[in-house]
């Protein structure tokens, strides 16, 4: 199942998901792979070690 990402919530624009392999940890598994990123005002996440995570992260809100 695709976690569907919520739009921006600062100005509503669309939100990607990002994945990196550069910041590797012990024995060489990455340690923040993926951030979600605005492509309209640029607003981000901390880079989260999980999908899930980063998915939960940028969808929350708080009059929700």
């Amino acid at each position: 199942m695709k976690a569907k990402l919520k739009p921006c919530p600062y100005c509503g624009g669309k939100a990607e998901l990002y994945k990196t392999e550069w910041e590797l940890g012990k024995r060489g598994v990455p340690n923040h792979p993926y951030w979600i990123i605005c492509t309209k005002c640029g607003v981000n996440t901390q880079p989260t070690g999980t999908k899930r995570a980063v998915i939960k992260c940028w969808n929350r809100r708080t009059k929700e």
